[in-house]
């Protein structure tokens, strides 16, 4: 499912680049911008260090294409787990009994790590392997190993709706892919044959392995943007000492 979603994507890119339709985000650095949500995420930096360095890597590459592009800062770049209160205009922590979502993260984690330890679950890894894009952003491939990403996700789905507790989960869509967001359009592409051809060149590009051992609540902007970016709850997740190898 995931492949089939990157390719769709991939298309969508392709189209809009071939009909200068690329869509452009002018909010990126817009501190009037107050949408602000409570996502379970997981770092790339804090979870896969070369992973993360490979990932620069191809960024730097692209800003020196697009320098007035919006790069994700490697310290932001992230998984989303679940959004479980979409980005809206408005939303305060303080609208939200806070202690009473990380109570239902923690207890939904650490489930999840009794199963990994009695091995009837495997340790979650995500195979980071080529880039995708869309009409407005730069993405990295993420593909799942097994089911523990699936799994979890299920799990803080049914914990959320069983709480009582306000959410909009998948109220956007399902999530379902493992991406990571690594470029979004500001302005329309200054050198879009060069930036396809580099995407291109990533597109089956194996950047590593990302086993999800810290896996964090947040309160967040749209962006992830570190200076507003709130961590509620951090969660370890026992991992295999080596990462399964790519399928």
């Amino acid at each position: 499912m995931p492949a089939d979603i990157y390719q769709q994507l991939w298309q969508q890119f392709c189209a809009a680049l071939s009909t200068q339709q690329l869509e452009t985000d002018a909010l990126t650095n817009d501190p009037a911008d107050d949408r602000r949500g409570v996502t379970a995420l997981a770092f790339l930096q804090k979870n896969s260090p070369a992973a993360c360095l490979e990932v620069q890597h191809f960024q730097q590459q692209l800003a020196v294409l697009e320098p007035d592009q919006y790069l994700q800062p490697a310290a932001e770049l992230h998984l989303t787990v679940l959004s479980i209160i979409s980005c809206i205009s408005g939303f305060t922590l303080q609208q939200i009994d806070a202690a009473a979502y990380i109570q239902v993260f923690q207890q939904v984690l650490a489930e999840l790590h009794q199963e990994i330890r009695q091995q009837k679950v495997a340790p979650i890894h995500i195979e980071l392997r080529g880039v995708t894009a869309s009409a407005s952003c730069i993405l990295l491939q993420g593909f799942a190993q097994g089911e523990g990403l699936s799994r979890l996700r299920d799990k803080l789905r049914l914990a959320f709706a069983e709480s009582g507790l306000r959410q909009s989960i998948d109220s956007r869509y399902r999530q379902q892919s493992a991406h990571l967001t690594l470029c979004r359009f500001t302005q329309p592409l200054q050198q879009p044959q060069a930036v396809l051809a580099l995407c291109q060149q990533y597109r089956d590009y194996h950047f590593g392995m990302l086993p999800l051992q810290q896996i964090e609540l947040v309160f967040n902007n749209w962006y992830l943007h570190g200076a507003i970016t709130r961590p509620l709850a951090v969660a370890q997740s026992p991992a295999s000492p080596q990462s399964p190898a790519p399928e």
